[in-house]
Formats: structure tokens, C-alpha cells, sequence
């Protein structure tokens, strides 16, 4: 069974009238629960650190080129995409089955 599946109800849930818990620790992803906190740590030193004048010039933007300022919405927002992906199909798996 993937880890998709044992994160699965086999029955019940919110239509069912009863609450609907959240996932246990193990059904978690770890890999991308770290990278989305890095992305959010990320934006946070580059968004309210970065304008310090004694931050290294590459927690700004430049006026031309990239930088790591320039990355790091980019990477939470595949965290996103990824974490909305894996729900979605979670739960289109919960639809099928009914």
C-alpha cells in the first residue's frame, strides 16, 4: 500500500456527519513539509531582512539577473502545487469510493 492510500479513510468523514481528523503524523510527507518551511523561512529573510544594509547582496534583488530572492516564491509555490496535487487526488479516491 502506498502512502497515499494508508492516509485514506476507508469510510466516513465530513459527509458522513462525523469531524474529520487530521492526518497523523506518519501520513505526512516530511520532505516537503522541510522544503515549504524553508520557502517560508526563505521569504521572511529576504523579505524583512534583506533591506538591512549589512545583509549579503544576495538576500536582494537586483536590477538585473537572478538571485536567490528571485527563487524563492517560485519554490513555495511548487510546494503548493505539489501539496494541492496529493490532497486532490486523496481525495477523488474518498469520491470514487462512495
Amino acid at each position: 500500500m502506498t502512502e497515499i492510500q494508508s492516509a485514506v479513510p476507508a469510510r466516513g468523514g465530513a459527509a458522513s456527519g462525523e469531524s474529520q481528523q487530521p492526518p497523523r503524523a506518519s501520513d505526512r510527507i516530511v520532505s516537503l513539509d522541510q522544503f515549504r518551511g524553508w520557502a517560508i523561512f526563505s521569504m521572511v529573510l529576504v523579505n524583512f531582512l534583506g533591506e538591512y544594509r549589512s545583509m549579503p547582496e544576495t538576500l536582494r534583488h537586483p536590477e538585473g539577473g537572478l538571485s536567490f530572492a528571485d527563487v524563492v516564491v517560485p519554490a513555495f509555490l511548487f510546494a503548493v502545487g505539489v501539496a494541492y496535487r496529493l490532497t486532490f487526488l486523496r481525495r477523488m479516491r474518498r469520491v470514487v469510493r462512495r
